[in-house]
């Protein structure tokens, strides 16, 4: 990739980023569409695609970009956690407390810890567990 590639591509991640800072997801997408080939940056654009169509509640094609996304940068807590609520959005507790079990793992933080109890109590009494017997 030639060097005014990358400084293009970085350019079109941080508007992408300033899009879904101001809410706006659709903005988002078609700023991402301009990356045809984005080579080493394939696992930012599909975490920033991932978010903006986890934005639009469009779950389906939300969770196998952040999934992918995971797999392309392993290290990045904040693509696990982004895939953490992404499940949970989709009605997948069960993915979304081993996801952040995983961010935790990579980098321990209380709010994660906080977000990972509400998400296993929430999957507990959906599962008819009452509080306790956990």
């Amino acid at each position: 990739m030639s060097g005014s590639n990358r400084v293009r591509f970085r350019r079109i991640l941080r508007e992408a980023e300033g899009y879904l800072d101001l809410n706006l997801p659709y903005n988002a997408l078609e700023v991402l569409g301009r990356m045809k080939d984005p080579g080493t940056f394939r696992g930012h654009k599909l975490f920033l695609s991932g978010q903006a169509l986890d934005a639009l509640g469009r779950y389906d094609e939300a969770c196998p970009a952040l999934e992918e996304a995971a797999d392309l940068l392993p290290s990045d807590v904040d693509v696990w956690i982004a895939l953490g609520a992404c499940y949970r959005h989709a009605g997948r507790l069960d993915l979304a407390i081993g996801t952040l079990e995983r961010a935790q793992e990579l980098e321990p933080r209380p709010p994660l810890l906080y977000r990972l109890a509400r998400y296993c109590r929430k999957h507990w009494e959906s599962n008819g567990v009452s509080k306790t017997e956990t």
